[in-house]
C-alpha cells in the first residue's frame, strides 16, 4: 500500500527546536512507512511560505498517493492505512477529529529517544476541532485531485490561510473531504499565529476570496486562476454549466442493467454539470423506457432514446455474447450535429467514481480516449494489420471526439473495413475501432474501466472508478468476483444516505434523548442524523455521544460555537450527504415512518414535500393538529403563498441542492426568511396530508415569547422581498403580507413596527393581484384600512 505513498513535508529551517523535530519526525516515517517515499520542501522565504514549501515536495513526488504531514505531527501508523482505504468514497481526507498538543518538557523528552509506538504522552492539552474548523496538519489526497486545483496558493506568506483556502478549492472542483475520528500528536515549538505576522491581513483577505467561491465551481476557476503556483500550468478549468453527454445502447434484455449502471453513475457524481443521457434504442419495451425515464428523473437529468438503421449492421459477424447491438456505437456521430464529444459507456458496467473527471479529459487531438484491454493486448495486431507495438483499446469506454470523426469520416471507414476484412473480424466492432483508428486515440488511466480480467493478475492494482463486466459471465448469470458491486446499486445499498437529517441542539438535555431515539428507530434506514451542538453549555454532548457509541454508522457530531439555529443548520447542511435534507429541533420528536413517507414522495419527481404537524404542550404527549399547507389547493404558486402559515422547516424534506440558492440567516424567525425563498426556487411541491412531526410548545420557546428580538421578522419579510425567485415576486410579496397580517394579531404589542414595514411596501402589497382578492373575499384584513 506504501508503495504508492508521498509524504510531503513542508519546513523551514531554524536552527532550532524545529530542526529537531524534523529530524525525529523523519526517523518516524523511516521505522513505520519504510516504503512510503518521504519528500521535504524547504521555504527560504523570510516568512515562511508553508504553501510554496508543500508544492516544492509535491514536485519531488513521484507517487500517486500524497499525505500532508506538518514536520511535527506525528500519529498511530494505522491512521494512515485508514486514510487511504476512505479515498475510495472520498476525494480527499482528514484523518482526525483530535489534537493533542504535547508540553514543551515533554515534548523533549520524548525527541531525545527514537520513536516507538505507543509514545508515553503525559503532559499535554487536548483540542477538539469541529468539522469544519482545522483543516491542516495531516490531509490524504489523490495527486490528481491535489493537481486539479494547482496545489496549495503560494500568496500565502507567514502563518495562516492556506489549509482553508485549499480545502475550499479541492472541496469544489473535487469533492467534500471525509472528516475521520482519529488522533494526531503536536510536538511543541513557539507558536505563531496571525496578530504576529505583518502579512496576516492580506492572507485573511486571499482566504476571504476562497471562502467566497466555496461551493461555487465557476467563481472558484476564477480565483484560482488568480493564484500562484508552481503548479499553474497543471490547473484543470472546470465549467459547472457545461453538460455532459452520455451515450449508451441497449436492447429489452440489457435495458434493466443500463438502469443500474446509470444509478451507479448518477450516486457517485459530485459535480454540478447537469447531464444528458442518449439510448440507442434496439427494441426496449415501454415498461423499460420508463424504468430508465423514472431512473434519470430521480436525478434530475434528461433522457432520449434514439434510432439508428439496424439494416448496416445485420450481416455483420457477432458473437454469443455480443449482439449485432455492439456495432450501433459506429453510428453514435449520425445523431448529433452541434455535440462535439460524448462518453460512450457499455451496460455492463457499475460506474464507482465521479464521471466529471473523465469527462474533463482533453482529447482535442484524438480521435477517442480509451482503455487497453487488458485481455486482447496485441494479440489482435496481426490480424488487423496493425503496427506490432501498437495498443489494443477495450470500446466499453470511449470518450469520443465527434468532430474528429465528422471531419475525417471515421464511421464510413470503420463499416468499410469490416465489409473489406470480415473474416478478420473476432471482436466485433472493437476489432475495426482498433484498426482504424491504431495510434490515434489517447490511453486513459485503467481506473476508468477495470475489467474482469485485471482481477486475475496480481501485477495489477487498480482502484477501479468503473468496472466492467467483460466476457460472457456477468453478475447476473455468474457467480463473478465482484458481484456484489453490482447488487449493491441493482438493490438500491447506495453508499451514500438518501437523506440527512440536521439536529440543531442547544440547552435540550431534558428533551434529547426522546428526539434522537424517534430518528435512529425511522422506518427509512438510509440515513444520517447530523447533530450540531450550537456551543450548549449543558451535559447535550455527553448524549450526543452516547449516541454515536451506539450508532457510529447513523449519527455524526459537529461542535461549534454558538452562532443560532440558523447558523447551526448551516454547519449541517455543509456536512450533509443526502440528496435530500431534513430539519428536526432538539426538543421535538417524530413519527417512526416520517421520512419514509416523505423520501417516497420526493422520489416521484418532488423537490420540496410538506406534511402536517402536532403542537405539543410540554410535558404533555398528544396534541393539537396543525396542517401543513392551508391553500385551498395545492400548485407550487399556492405552497408559495401559504408558506409563511406554518413557515416550519422541520415539516418539510427538501433537496439538498435548493440550498445552492439560500442558506438560513442568523437571528429569530429564521425559517420565515428562508422557506418561501426555497419555495420560489423549487420544481414540484408535494403535501403528505399526514401528521407526523410533534413540535414541542416550550413556556421560553419563540413562539410564545414577546421579546424585542420577536422584530427580526421584519428582516425575515424583506429578506424574502429581496432573494426571492423573481418569476414568483406576486407570490412572494403575497406570503409576506399574510405574514404581516398574522403577526398583527399574534404579537400585537409590535403592530405599530410591523405596519411601519407594511408601509414601507405598500405600493407593491396593494397593487398584488393575490392581496387584492384575498382582502375581497376577507380572507385577510385589509393592511391599510382600519
Amino acid at each position: 500500500m506504501f508503495e504508492d505513498v508521498s509524504i510531503l513535508i513542508p519546513y523551514k529551517p531554524d536552527n532550532g527546536i524545529r530542526d529537531i523535530n524534523l529530524n525525529w519526525i523523519k526517523k518516524y516515517y523511516k521505522k513505520f512507512f519504510p516504503h512510503a517515499e518521504i519528500c521535504v520542501g524547504i521555504s527560504t522565504d523570510e516568512l515562511f511560505n508553508r504553501s510554496r514549501a508543500i508544492n516544492l515536495a509535491a514536485q519531488q513526488a513521484t507517487r500517486n498517493i500524497f499525505v500532508i504531514a506538518d514536520g511535527d505531527i506525528f500519529y498511530e501508523p494505522n491512521v494512515i492505512k485508514d486514510s487511504i482505504n476512505h479515498l475510495k468514497a472520498a476525494p480527499w481526507v482528514i484523518p482526525f477529529k483530535k489534537i493533542v498538543r504535547i508540553s514543551e518538557k515533554n515534548s523533549r523528552s520524548l525527541i531525545k529517544a527514537d520513536p516507538t509506538w505507543p509514545l508515553e504522552v503525559t503532559d499535554f492539552e487536548i483540542h477538539y476541532p469541529s468539522e469544519f474548523s482545522h483543516v491542516g496538519g495531516l490531509n490524504i489526497i489523490t495527486r490528481d485531485h491535489f493537481m486539479a486545483v494547482g496545489g496549495f496558493d503560494e500568496r500565502f506568506k507567514g502563518w495562516g490561510g492556506e489549509d482553508d483556502a485549499f480545502s475550499c478549492a479541492v472541496n469544489t472542483m473535487c469533492g467534500q473531504y471525509k472528516r475521520l475520528n482519529h488522533t494526531i500528536y503536536h510536538l511543541w515549538h513557539p507558536a505563531f499565529a496571525y496578530n504576529s505576522n505583518p502579512n496576516g491581513n492580506n492572507n485573511l483577505m486571499i482566504r476571504e476570496l476562497y471562502y467566497q467561491a466555496n461551493n461555487d465551481m465557476d467563481k472558484m476557476n476564477q480565483v484560482i486562476s488568480g493564484s500562484e503556483t508552481i503548479f499553474k500550468d497543471k490547473i484543470k478549468q472546470r465549467n459547472s454549466k457545461e453538460c455532459i453527454y452520455i451515450v449508451a445502447v441497449s436492447n429489452d434484455t440489457y435495458a434493466q442493467h443500463l438502469a443500474v449502471m446509470l444509478h451507479s453513475l448518477f450516486e457517485n457524481k459530485e459535480s454540478k454539470n447537469p447531464v444528458k443521457i442518449y439510448v440507442i434504442d434496439s427494441h426496449i419495451s415501454v415498461e423499460n423506457k420508463l424504468l430508465l425515464a423514472r431512473t434519470t428523473r430521480k436525478y434530475k437529468a434528461k433522457i432520449y432514446f434514439k434510432q439508428i438503421d439496424p439494416t448496416l449492421y445485420r450481416e455483420f459477424p457477432t458473437l454469443e455474447y455480443l449482439t449485432h447491438e455492439t456495432y450501433y456505437r459506429i453510428s453514435i456521430p449520425d445523431l448529433f450535429d452541434k455535440i462535439n464529444e460524448v462518453l460512450y459507456l457499455d451496460s455492463d458496467i457499475i460506474v464507482k467514481k465521479d464521471i466529471t473527471e473523465l469527462w474533463n479529459t482533453d482529447i482535442s487531438q484524438y480521435y477517442l480516449g480509451a482503455v487497453e484491454d487488458h485481455w486482447v493486448k496485441d494479440s489482435r495486431n496481426n490480424d488487423l494489420f496493425m503496427p506490432k507495438d501498437s495498443k489494443y483499446f477495450n470500446a466499453g469506454v470511449l470518450l469520443i471526439n465527434l468532430k474528429k470523426w465528422r471531419e475525417d469520416n471515421i464511421k464510413n471507414k470503420i463499416i468499410q473495413f469490416i465489409n473489406n476484412y470480415s473474416d478478420n473480424i473476432m471482436y466485433c466492432d472493437q476489432d475495426a475501432l482498433n484498426a482504424v483508428l491504431h495510434d490515434q486515440w489517447l490511453s486513459l488511466d485503467p481506473q476508468w474501466n477495470f475489467q474482469t480480467d485485471h482481477i486475475y493478475d496480481p501485477n495489477v492494482k487498480i482502484n477501479p472508478a468503473i468496472i466492467h463486466y467483460t466476457g460472457g459471465n456477468k453478475p447476473w448469470n455468474s457467480n463473478h468476483p465482484l458481484k456484489e458491486d453490482y447488487l449493491q446499486y441493482k438493490k438500491g445499498k447506495i453508499m451514500l444516505p438518501k437523506v440527512s437529517i440536521i439536529v440543531p441542539v442547544y440547552n435540550t438535555e431534558r428533551y434529547l434523548r426522546k428526539c434522537l431515539d424517534s430518528l435512529v428507530n425511522q422506518t427509512l434506514k438510509d440515513l444520517e442524523v447530523i447533530v450540531v451542538n450550537d456551543g450548549s453549555p449543558d451535559n447535550s454532548q455527553i448524549i450526543i455521544n452516547e449516541y454515536i457509541e451506539k450508532y457510529p454508522n447513523k449519527i455524526k457530531s459537529i461542535i461549534k460555537e454558538n452562532g443560532g439555529l440558523g447558523d447551526a443548520r448551516n454547519h449541517g447542511l455543509q456536512a450533509a450527504q443526502g440528496r435530500y435534507v431534513g430539519f428536526v429541533d432538539s426538543d421535538d420528536w417524530v413519527e417512526p415512518q416520517m421520512y419514509e413517507t416523505l423520501y417516497n414522495a420526493a422520489i416521484e419527481g418532488h423537490d420540496l414535500i410538506i406534511c402536517d404537524c402536532i403542537a405539543v404542550e410540554d410535558g404533555e404527549e398528544n396534541g393539537q393538529v396543525i396542517t401543513g399547507f392551508s391553500g385551498n389547493w395545492l400548485s407550487k404558486e399556492q405552497a408559495i403563498m401559504y408558506s409563511t402559515d406554518p413557515a416550519f422547516s422541520c415539516n418539510k424534506l427538501f433537496d439538498r441542492t435548493l440550498f445552492n440558492k439560500v442558506k438560513f440567516p442568523k437571528g429569530w424567525y429564521e425559517d420565515v426568511g428562508t422557506t418561501p425563498i426555497l419555495m420560489t426556487y423549487s420544481n414540484s411541491v408535494s403535501y403528505v396530508q399526514s401528521p407526523l412531526y410533534y413540535y414541542r410548545q416550550r413556556p421560553d420557546s419563540i413562539i410564545k415569547s414577546q421579546d424585542k428580538r420577536t422584530l427580526e421578522v421584519i428582516s425575515a419579510w424583506d429578506r424574502v422581498i429581496e432573494k426571492a425567485d423573481p418569476k414568483y415576486m406576486e407570490e412572494a410579496v403575497f406570503t409576506v403580507a399574510r405574514s404581516i397580517s398574522i403577526f398583527i394579531d399574534w404579537k400585537a404589542i409590535f403592530a405599530k413596527e410591523f405596519m411601519k414595514f407594511a408601509e414601507k411596501h405598500r405600493a407593491i402589497i396593494e397593487n398584488n393581484k393575490y392581496y387584492q382578492k384575498a382582502v375581497k373575499n376577507n380572507e385577510i384584513k385589509d393592511l391599510f384600512r382600519n
